[in-house]
């Protein structure tokens, strides 16, 4: 099967069954992390201070590609990377926000960047898997549903019939799309390594976010589940720089060849 034909056939599936959905609401539980604790003045201390990573690896993956920026012509490969990892600075800021006043209306500043950044991961395995016209004409679409997704649910939240089922495709379709790539297409891309780790290590991310109060009170209450999610997606995102190192320097490399 060809990639683009497993990517649209899984989009329509994803897409049906979000329409069979009953509209999804925000559950204010969402917002009742175990670790209440206020330290040096700041409210759920450990829950903020856990997104200083995401501004670190933000950051250095902003410096790779502004040094990668020229090594690549086509407009929408430039500003891949650059979106991406301004999308991972944002979250640094955004998610530190909402986790010092978690509510819906600080949650929309966490979600924004997160759309941004799944949505340049996305339209970076497009551009990979498939044609270059298609990555292109994904760029711009996958960017503007994804702000789209955002906003709808935040509109729906106001009307009282609050509906996550869009910004649910954002978040999970590129996580549900990437294992199907890689084993139908094994020998596509050079660095499959990268994003096996990075799955795992988000994965894993996610497992912590679900028992945020089993590991609090296992660990004594030195720290709770979502403080350590946020730690193991930095790391799951650092993976991510080391595929734009090895893009520059296979860039490079061929540049030399020339």
């Amino acid at each position: 099967m060809r990639p683009l034909t497993l990517v649209l056939s899984l989009l329509v599936l994803a897409i049906a069954a979000l329409v069979f959905q009953k509209p999804i609401p925000q559950s204010l539980d969402y917002h009742d992390f175990a670790d209440h604790r206020t330290m040096f003045g700041i409210a759920n201390f450990w829950n903020v201070v856990s997104n200083i990573p995401f501004l670190f690896i933000g950051f250095l993956g902003i410096t790779k590609s502004f040094r990668n920026w020229n090594r690549n012509v086509n407009l929408e490969r430039r500003w891949l990377p650059m979106l991406l990892f301004l999308g991972i600075f944002t979250i640094g800021i955004g998610s530190s926000y909402y986790h010092y006043a978690p509510d819906n209306a600080t949650l929309v500043w966490d979600r924004l960047p997160m759309t941004v950044a799944f949505m340049a991961i996305f339209t970076w395995l497009i551009y990979d898997f498939c044609e270059e016209k298609v990555g292109r004409f994904t760029f711009w679409i996958a960017l503007i549903f994804g702000i789209f997704s955002v906003w709808y649910w935040q509109w729906t939240e106001t009307q009282g019939k609050g509906d996550l089922r869009p910004y649910a495709l954002v978040q999970f379709f590129p996580m549900l799309v990437m294992p199907f790539l890689f084993l139908i297409c094994p020998q596509k891309v050079h660095y499959g390594r990268n994003v096996l780790l990075g799955g795992i290590f988000y994965a894993l991310a996610k497992v912590c976010e679900r028992f945020d109060p089993l590991i609090f009170t296992s660990t004594n209450s030195i720290f709770g589940g979502h403080a350590l999610k946020h730690f193991l997606a930095a790391v799951a995102l650092y993976y991510i720089v080391k595929i734009v190192d090895e893009k520059r320097e296979i860039v490079r490399e061929n540049n030399l060849q020339l």
